[in-house]
């Protein structure tokens, strides 16, 4: 299994799962708003810190074969050689398979740079609404990517900046490079994505010196599946 969801997640040094592109699931593209008023139409040019809020929804798990697995990927820009983090969530990948839990990777030239994991526990509760916030900030020649305010029945209140957080060097002096429709393109379902009902990106906040100034609350669709076309047992 290891090596399977290693060639899923990271071929060529990009966080790349397939199953939406399969299903052909179109990715919406970005509109503007800030607390609710029109804004510019595309992201301010300077900003050190973004957030992602994200949603997963479960249809019914299953625990014996560990799914379903999914991970997020986040960079501070778009290019294939860009350092990036993947958020992996029911499973550890790193130093070796493990079922359960979430574990965060830096991924910098095709080499594993750090990790940092929460949880043991296993999906094992149909239904279940997962959500939190993936938090990325520019500062003293450093990106550190937290993962916050994360909610679920399998984890209870998990992240919070303690056990989910990763720091590494970084040449930018902006987060300008940042794309959300590449966070989106970069996440998925790399395991048993019939038992996943939804895997939402939902909204991107941007702050400058601590101070939010624009929110994209157009949300990205990553994974969606029909419940009535879920075959029980199956594999993506």
């Amino acid at each position: 299994m290891r090596a399977k969801l290693a060639t899923l997640l990271f071929t060529s040094a990009v966080c790349t799962v397939a199953a939406s592109a399969a299903l052909g699931q179109p990715l919406t593209q970005p509109t503007s708003s800030t607390d609710g008023q029109t804004a510019a139409a595309t992201a301010p040019t300077y900003f050190d810190q973004v957030e992602e809020d994200w949603e997963l929804v479960v249809l019914t798990p299953d625990p014996v074969a560990v799914g379903p697995q999914v991970t997020t990927c986040m960079g501070p820009s778009a290019g294939p050689a860009t350092t990036f983090v993947a958020f992996d969530l029911n499973y550890h990948e790193f130093p070796s398979f493990f079922p359960g839990g979430m574990q965060l990777q830096v991924w910098s030239g095709g080499q594993l740079a750090g990790t940092a994991s929460q949880g043991i526990a296993v999906l094992n509760t149909p239904g279940e609404r997962i959500t939190w916030t993936q938090q990325m900030i520019l500062g003293g020649g450093n990106i550190i990517y937290d993962i916050n305010n994360g909610k679920s029945v399998t984890w209870g209140d998990f992240g919070q900046g303690l056990w989910l957080s990763v720091s590494y060097p970084s040449p930018v002096i902006s987060l300008a490079g940042y794309d959300p429709d590449v966070s989106a393109a970069r996440s998925g379902v790399s395991w048993e994505s019939n038992h996943v009902k939804s895997l939402t990106l939902v909204r991107v906040r941007y702050y400058a010196l601590g101070q939010l100034v624009w929110t994209d609350t157009n949300p990205r669709v990553v994974f969606t599946s029909d419940a009535a076309q879920t075959d029980e047992g199956g594999q993506p």
